[in-house]
């Protein structure tokens, strides 16, 4: 089965407590967060989660193919090589029918585009302002935020008690949503589509060196008793055993780490992204606010 797709919700931002007691980000601020997530967040969580589902009939064809070997090495004696026919038909042959159908770079990048389409889209239904309350968790700190903001968010945390409290700021949420789309998302989704086809190689690359290595080891002394020359010699007694059992242990290595191999949890982990989307809308509307894109 799959694993369930993980909604799009960043880590808590760190501020520094204030007398009040306030809380670390202020509700109006959360809401807008939760408006912008939901509009430019959720259509890549959705095209991810698509993507994988391309990958279910390799996950369970690597199942049945780790169950099947493992019954074939169960029925093998120590000494006696395996039935290459039963591997070749309940092994082989249906791996490589799922893998052919698995979802490809081209699939992937035109599900992304698509999602940035609905992204954008979706920018329209979001209100152009929004009324929020200034306060001294607004100037919230981020590592990574760069010189600049940090000198701001500093200067919001010294002077918040005396110039903003009480007073309510004008949030560009369209503006900040876009910005946020442009210069955050799609360039993190990007990113992710690269790692993700790195790791399907990977993963494709094991799987391949696991059969390379099992077909030196079995296939090729066969192979060679047909000829009239000696052929290479045969292996030692257990070897063939040695060779499944090398096998038998990456297939359920290889079942285990599929999900990697889809790439969808490094797609939908907007934490960094959220992070970012806090930090600009806690701070828009003051003077420690973003510059528009």
């Amino acid at each position: 089965m799959s694993e369930p797709i993980p909604r799009t919700q960043g880590p808590a931002i760190s501020v520094e407590p204030d007398s009040t007691g306030a809380p670390p980000v202020p509700p109006a601020d959360a809401g807008i967060v939760a408006r912008i997530s939901a509009a430019v967040h959720e259509p890549f969580v959705e095209a991810w989660r698509r993507y994988e589902e391309a990958w279910l009939p390799v996950r369970g064809a690597v199942e049945a193919a780790t169950v099947a070997h493992r019954r074939v090495l169960a029925a093998t004696p120590d000494d006696a090589p395996v039935s290459v026919t039963e591997v070749a038909r309940d092994v082989i042959e249906p791996l490589r029918t799922a893998l052919a159908g698995s979802g490809s770079a081209a699939a992937l990048e035109e599900a992304l585009a698509r999602a940035a389409e609905r992204a954008r889209d979706a920018l329209a239904a979001l209100p152009v302002f929004l009324d929020a309350p200034v306060s001294r968790p607004s100037a919230v700190r981020l590592a990574g935020a760069g010189p600049v903001r940090a000198v701001k968010r500093a200067g919001a945390r010294v002077l918040g008690p005396l110039v903003w409290r009480g007073r309510v700021r004008r949030v560009p949420v369209a503006s900040l949503a876009r910005q946020h789309l442009d210069q955050v998302v799609l360039r993190a989704q990007a990113s992710a589509f690269r790692a993700s086809q790195r790791d399907r190689a990977v993963w494709l690359g094991r799987f391949e060196r696991a059969w390379a290595a099992w077909a030196a080891a079995v296939l090729e002394p066969l192979d060679g008793a047909d000829e009239e020359s000696p052929g290479p010699p045969a292996p030692a007694p257990g070897a063939y055993r040695a060779a499944a059992a090398a096998l038998q242990a990456e297939l359920e290595a290889l079942a285990d780490d599929i999900t990697s191999a889809t790439g969808r949890v490094r797609g939908t982990d907007f934490g960094a992204p959220t992070e970012l989307l806090a930090v600009s809308v806690a701070v828009a509307g003051t003077f420690a606010a973003d510059p528009p894109s």
